[in-house]
């Protein structure tokens, strides 16, 4: 069962990856589709591994499906280093070590803070 479950949650993440793509330009030759997405999902997924392996609030399933299957299928390290790669043989250095620096350290950040937000409103 958790099996179709991680399968489940990873196409409806794969499906709000799409979207998210789809809708937000790059800035300039930043891809801000994919820094959002690797930066909210390190949150969220901070956030699930709280409520749901820590607190109990969720089933250890459930967190197992949304961490490895949404978010999973959402986030897109992958789609970071394909990007930086190619930024870097455009010649935009710059860019590329910022965009690579963003995705690392911003989604860090962002997964520290949703461990911290959840565990206290989970006290």
């Amino acid at each position: 069962m958790t099996y179709l479950l991680v399968g489940l949650c990873g196409v409806a993440g794969v499906l709000l990856r799409f979207g998210i793509n789809q809708v937000l330009p790059a800035i300039g030759s930043l891809p801000l589709a994919t820094l959002a997405v690797n930066i909210s999902g390190s949150l969220a997924i901070g956030m699930v591994y709280a409520a749901g392996m820590e607190k109990l609030l969720i089933s250890r399933d459930l967190a197992v499906a949304l961490m490895a299957g949404f978010l999973g299928g959402f986030t897109t390290l992958s789609a970071v280093s394909l990007e930086t790669a190619l930024l870097f043989e455009r010649g935009d250095h710059t860019v590329a070590i910022g965009f690579l620096l963003l995705n690392l350290l911003g989604g860090l950040a962002a997964c520290y803070l949703g461990l911290w937000i959840t565990r206290q409103l989970l006290v």
